[in-house]
């Protein structure tokens, strides 16, 4: 039973780190805050990890 509740963790955490490939962090940046934070606080975040505007590259 416990590794499917990791290979759903890692799942969640990809997924909110694929949707924030736009943000200030990236998706690097959001994969290590999944992991260490989970990914339900994350997701969360992503409205404090604000899109880059356009023409904006780091």
């Amino acid at each position: 039973m416990l590794p499917i509740f990791v290979i759903l963790y890692l799942a969640l955490a990809l997924l909110v780190s694929f949707e924030a490939r736009g943000s200030r962090v990236g998706f690097w940046g959001a994969l290590v805050l999944s992991l260490v934070l989970t990914p339900f606080v994350t997701f969360g975040l992503r409205h404090l990890l604000a899109d880059r505007g356009p023409g904006k590259t780091s």
